[in-house]
């Protein structure tokens, strides 16, 4: 019943009448207007299209009625930017870009009536309408498109309009490609020989003479492949040495050009040949990207999404190398995982005093967060120098590699469910092994301290008043330590992606090699001296910047919280079993037994969720830059 009134709705809409120079556009959105499926159900769109074809096959005047509107559309509007900048990034910058879509969301843009782009932006006028186009089924789409191609023929006058504007647009991207494929930035990524031709500009010259050939001179698509070969072998150097948003997106541009260059090479030689079927298909593959990206034109998540997720990749690329060292296999590697924590509890129980330390100094708030964000940052440097380990900091780092090698099992590569489920079993034994260590050696330290400071006496350094803090802080009941501990969560992530980001820019501005030509460097260490500190300097910049600014984070949380008046604090697992050492020798362990009980509860949940928060989004992040989702890894780890 409901596909009988489908039907007849559809007839209507194409039934109506129209003038010879009449715009299509309001005759076409009448027919999508009848044909959209349910903003709920995108997934019926498939079965809609059916009924519309089953209806031209019924109904040939209708079909001959319809491809007259699409060949009036073709012919009315501007097609140039719908062949040339659709489904490819602009060129216009990151932010400019970002500020332009913000923008048109705020106070709509003045649009182009002429543009072949706008005709479909009033025609697919919903903000739905790129969820079910995005889901149709490539058959379906096949399927349209041969009726519409084997209707009756169009004149060779506007025939030749079209084909002339896919030359037109393919002879533009030719161009694009060789000035963006010549970029400053590339070819220093890329160099070669003085006397080596351009691909690039070979690839324009060779499309041009086949645009202007007749009979059955070949597309230059071998050319395009070196062209392909050379971005390949870019991104690769730029994995090695280091990216920046702006030649992440030179080279992602750059890549989609040549898919889309491609595309109407074969699309303009299978019409040569007049080859129906390989037309429809090579058409059929680039409507796909190009009518969605046309109606999502001014969409700020879609251009967040596709801008950031490469950039996003080189940075958790970077931090998956680091997790490799985070992950214990065997016994050997467990063993100095633990003395590695150890040795990072230990210097924990410091900075944990150096904190109330710093409290009781009468400093001004803003003064304050930055003197508790350099104990903090300076002590965590000084660990990662040492060689030594901050537990919870750990999974930023593994989530990465797994989500490298969950990638490498999606795309059939050589991991199998057992290698990941071992893998996940190393990483969870790792992290208990460092958790352990760290609070095994943090709260003895502070006991020691406590002891050797007379805390809990007249005018100690640690009083009794502080003791209740402490413990007032660490109480579930009493505060919100799961709140809290989130926030140290969302740090520790923060600070995965920030040692990552340094790392990147290290190798991508060569810092070690610049440090090196410091004269001033030479005279005091000499040039090998200067050599060798840039090298290691270049080595640890991600893991410098990224522990310093981790305590800078902790430090300023609460401050934040100040000036909002919100109840934004942190709490580390570390930190917080060393303040229950402190607390404990100032109470002289004068601490009734259910407090200790709940504030030790208090301790393990803070734990938990450090390395969850942090884990989760990590592992989010890393999987998102592979464009993979939480079904991929459910089906790589258990199938």
């Amino acid at each position: 019943m409901a596909a009988d009134k489908l039907t007849r709705n559809l007839a209507q809409a194409l039934e109506a009448d129209s003038a010879e120079g009449e715009d299509p556009v309001p005759h076409l959105a009448r027919l999508i207007d009848r044909l959209r499926p349910s903003r709920f159900r995108p997934e019926t769109a498939d079965a809609r299209i059916r009924i519309l074809l089953d209806l031209l096959d019924a109904r040939p005047d209708l079909l001959e009625r319809l491809r007259e509107l699409i060949a009036r559309l073709f012919a009315r509007y501007d097609t140039l930017p719908f062949y040339t900048e659709t489904g490819i990034l602009p060129d216009r910058g990151f932010a400019r870009e970002l500020r332009r879509r913000i923008g048109n969301h705020l106070l709509p843009e003045v649009r182009d009536e002429s543009d072949f782009i706008t005709a479909l932006r009033r025609i697919f006028r919903k903000s739905f309408d790129p969820r079910w186009l995005a889901v149709l089924e490539p058959e379906i789409r096949r399927e349209f498109w041969l009726r519409i191609g084997a209707a009756a023929p169009l004149s060779v006058t506007r025939v030749a309009r079209i084909h002339a504007r896919q030359a037109e647009a393919a002879r533009l991207l030719a161009c694009r490609c060789a000035v963006w494929g010549e970029h400053p930035e590339a070819r220093r990524l890329n160099p070669r020989e003085p006397q080596e031709d351009s691909p690039f500009l070979a690839l324009a010259g060779d499309l041009d003479a086949w645009l202007r050939a007749r009979g059955d001179a070949v597309p230059p698509l071998e050319g395009l492949a070196a062209c392909r070969r050379v971005v390949r072998e870019t991104q690769e150097r730029a994995r090695q040495q280091g990216t920046t948003l702006s030649l992440t997106l030179l080279l992602r541009r750059l890549s989609q050009s040549l898919d889309r260059l491609e595309l109407l090479m074969l699309l303009l030689d299978e019409a040569r040949a007049r080859n129906l079927p390989g037309t429809v298909e090579a058409w059929t593959r680039f409507v796909a990207s190009a009518l969605r990206d046309s109606v999502c034109r001014d969409s700020v998540r879609d251009y967040l999404r596709e801008t950031t997720g490469v950039l996003a990749l080189r940075v958790t690329e970077n931090a998956s190398q680091t997790g490799e060292h985070y992950i214990a296999r065997d016994l050997r590697e467990l063993s100095a995982m633990a003395r590695a924590a150890l040795g990072g509890g230990a210097i924990i129980g410091v900075l944990a005093l150096g904190k109330i330390l710093l409290h009781h100094q009468g400093l001004a708030p803003a003064v304050q967060a930055l003197a508790y964000g350099l104990n903090y940052g300076l002590g965590f440097v000084l660990i990662y120098l040492l060689g030594l380990t901050v537990a919870t900091k750990q999974p930023a780092m593994t989530a990465a590699t797994l989500a490298a090698a969950v990638d490498e099992a999606h795309r059939g590569g050589g991991w199998q469910r057992d290698r990941l489920r071992a893998m996940l079993a190393a990483v969870v034994r790792t992290q208990s092994v460092a958790i352990l260590g760290n609070v095994a050696l943090a709260l003895p330290v502070a006991l020691l301290l406590a002891w050797y400071l007379g805390a809990g006496g007249e005018g100690s350094a640690i009083t009794r008043e502080d003791a209740a803090y402490l413990l007032r802080d660490l109480h579930p009941l009493q505060s919100p330590v799961v709140a809290h501990a989130a926030v140290a969560g969302v740090c520790l992530f923060l600070a995965g992606l920030i040692s990552g980001y340094f790392d990147n820019f290290a190798r991508f501005r060569r810092i070690g090699d610049r440090v090196a030509l410091l004269g001033w460097l030479r005279l005091l260490v000499t040039r090998r001296g200067a050599t060798w500190l840039g090298a290691a300097l270049e080595r640890r910049l991600g893991g410098i910047m990224g522990n310093l600014l981790f305590g800078l984070m902790l430090g300023g949380a609460g401050f934040i919280g100040f000036i909002f008046g919100l109840p934004i604090d942190i709490r580390h697992v570390a930190f917080a079993s060393a303040n229950l050492g402190y607390a404990l020798g100032a109470l002289d362990f004068g601490l009734d037994s259910t407090t200790l009980a709940w504030v030790v509860l208090g301790v393990a949940l803070i734990a938990l969720t450090n390395l969850l928060v942090s884990f989760v989004l990590a592992l989010w992040v890393a999987l998102r830059a592979r464009n993979l989702g939480l079904r991929a890894m459910f089906k790589a780890w258990w199938g």
